[in-house]
């Protein structure tokens, strides 16, 4: 779980600033998210990434560096050697994750933290091979799924305070169930769709913006325990 410092807090505004940020702490902790659409079952999946691990190490894609430092989990980009020798797609300039997790006959609940250090240019979030998917673009987010096999749908979300800001920790919560599908991220409406069955569950991936940073934490999967 990512440190908080409260060093920058000066002067007689010390209690009422102090305050505030924790209230924002709380309100940007997936954690705190409730489900709209599953209850809740068991955990599969929990890291709030208090240090390095091997595991960790293991969920990095394509040349990729994801790191845990100061209580959440830092992705770059590959190395320039690496992109030299991997042209294409599969070069890592975009920091790249991957989970694998079990399928669940009753859905799933997908709950994460993340901030970019910068303007979101496009970073996607998604299970099912592309058939369920949280789409970032220039700091908007999209609700991407299928609604047949060649059919796909994006569905802006609607902002509740404005578009995403730069440097921000903000809050995801991810539900399926059968053809049910739900998003929520902070400060935005949640969305719900009718979707395409899921034919298997594939990893959790996580994909960020070409050459910039990506940072994750208190990232959960939880196995669904049937519809609300």
């Amino acid at each position: 779980m990512r440190k908080y410092r409260l060093s920058s807090l000066i002067g007689s505004t010390l209690v009422l600033l102090s305050s505030c940020f924790v209230l924002q702490a709380a309100e940007n902790s997936a954690k705190d998210l409730k489900t709209i659409l599953l209850k809740q079952g068991k955990t599969i999946v929990s890291e709030t990434f208090d240090q390095d691990s091997n595991t960790i190490q293991g969920w990095a894609k394509y040349g990729t560096q994801w790191k845990a430092v100061d209580g959440v989990l830092v992705g770059s980009p590959s190395p320039l050697e690496y992109q030299q020798s991997h042209p294409g797609k599969l070069s890592g300039e975009n920091p790249r994750m991957q989970v694998n997790v079990p399928g669940c006959k009753q859905g799933f609940i997908l709950k994460f933290d993340f901030k970019a250090d910068k303007n979101v240019g496009r970073a996607s979030f998604w299970l099912g091979h592309h058939r369920f998917k949280l789409l970032i673009k220039d700091n908007q987010p999209f609700l991407q799924h299928f609604q047949s096999k060649k059919k796909v749908i994006t569905t802006a979300l609607k902002p509740i305070n404005g578009p995403m800001k730069d440097n921000q920790w903000y809050s995801v919560i991810m539900e399926t169930h059968s053809t049910h599908r739900a998003v929520q991220i902070s400060g935005f409406e949640p969305l719900t769709v009718q979707a395409y069955t899921l034919t298997k569950i594939s990893p959790v991936r996580f994909s960020g913006s070409k050459g910039e940073k990506l940072q994750l934490d208190n990232f959960l999967f939880i196995e669904g325990a049937g519809l609300r």
